[in-house]
């Protein structure tokens, strides 16, 4: 028993007991964004931290002071800028910003685009006392960039890291990978990705309605009557009627509803608008967005990265 005790004991002053857990989340591809958010586990109290941020790969940078946001309510004192800029300064004053030099502490950095930099932060009251924060909180950085980047983010221990009351260890060093946006409508995935292609990519493949028999990606009304396959399209459909790809008249693979061809291999033989093709446009011609008879709603997007219309 003695010596269970013992173990217990090691384990007990070996073990954080209270620690700051951080998350960080990118924004939707292509936005740049990255959300850093800080979970107090056991009531500590926070009152400060200096993060050092850098991208690790990739292109990613920050372009102003600006692309740091803090929301009102968590920290309200940027040090290095109070420590950059003494007279006058007050707790919350406007202008102030969190952009830290990462090799000197107490030292601004306002040179941009930068994808090496220190967010440094402090909580206090109006009096100058350090009051701490006892709730959850985050914050975003808006990066700017081109191509798929890693960015890690960890404690600065030039400034010391998470301060608080109660702290004992956080589980930075994290990192995140931020996306780029889609260039094409069709994801690479998709069973028609390399149809898609060799048909010179055509932006009518990626109608919100094209699987239901939209041809020219417009239609004839406004709101839920709005009616997506016309006569407009019945015309373009007959051209490519049972036409093989060598005769095919021009934007005739728009009327290709399902990306399928017969037979499935391509070539100048194969015909893209066929019988298939037929059944599913005479289920939606002249039909309405809202119905009755069949609603003519957005195409599945298990395929796509964005619609073109």
């Amino acid at each position: 028993m003695k010596k269970i005790l013992a173990a217990l004991l090691v384990l007990a002053l070996v073990a954080p007991a209270m620690a700051v857990s951080f998350t960080l989340t990118p924004g939707a591809a292509g936005t740049g964004q990255l959300t850093v958010a800080y979970t107090l586990t056991a009531g500590e109290v926070l009152r400060g931290m200096a993060l050092k941020v850098k991208v690790n790969s990739g292109d990613a940078t920050i372009d102003a002071t600006t692309d740091i946001v803090i929301p009102a309510g968590t920290f309200n004192t940027f040090i290095d800028y109070a420590f950059t800029n003494p007279s006058g300064y007050a707790v919350g004053m406007a202008g102030q910003h969190p952009l830290a030099n990462p090799a000197a502490a107490g030292v601004l950095d306002l040179t941009t685009p930068k994808n090496d930099f220190v967010v440094s932060l402090g909580y206090l009251d109006q009096a100058g006392a350090q009051a701490g924060l006892t709730a959850n909180g985050s914050f975003v950085i808006t990066f700017a960039l081109t191509t798929e980047s890693v960015v890690e983010v960890s404690a600065d221990t030039l400034r010391g890291g998470i301060v608080g009351d109660a702290l004992v260890a956080s589980n930075l060093p994290l990192t995140a990978t931020l996306g780029v946006a889609p260039s094409e409508c069709v994801k690479s995935t998709a069973p028609f990705y390399a149809d898609w292609v060799t048909f010179g990519k055509p932006a009518c493949w990626c109608f919100s309605r094209n699987c239901r028999g939209d041809i020219n990606g417009t239609g004839v009304g406004t709101g839920l009557a709005k009616k997506w396959v016309t006569g407009t399209d019945l015309t373009a459909f007959k051209a490519a009627y049972n036409i093989a790809n060598s005769l095919l008249p021009a934007g005739g693979v728009c009327a290709d509803n399902n990306h399928v061809g017969t037979p499935a291999t391509y070539g100048p033989t194969q015909k893209r608008v066929t019988g298939t093709d037929l059944t599913q446009f005479k289920l939606y011609y002249n039909q309405a967005e809202s119905g009755p008879v069949t609603p003519v709603t957005i195409c599945p997007d298990t395929n796509y990265n964005f619609w073109t219309n």
